[in-house]
């Protein structure tokens, strides 16, 4: 079975990607990384709100109650 390589909505170079991205957000992003334990402030974000990618801005969830 031949496999068939993925095809992204959002195409961009390395360079165009570290341009729009912060050196954290790229870490996350391109590189597979993580956040540090607790440092997020979304973590105490209260508001309904809809969450956007940082990267292609593509809705993500919206959040209009905490678990």
């Amino acid at each position: 079975m031949a496999e068939t390589a993925k095809q992204f909505e959002v195409v961009k170079t390395d360079e165009e990607w570290r341009k729009i991205l912060t050196p954290e957000q790229y870490q996350v992003l391109r590189r597979h990384g993580t956040e540090r334990p607790g440092s997020c402030a979304l973590l105490r974000e209260k508001r309904a709100v809809t969450f956007t990618c940082a990267a292609c801005g593509n809705k993500l969830f919206v959040a209009d109650r905490k678990f």
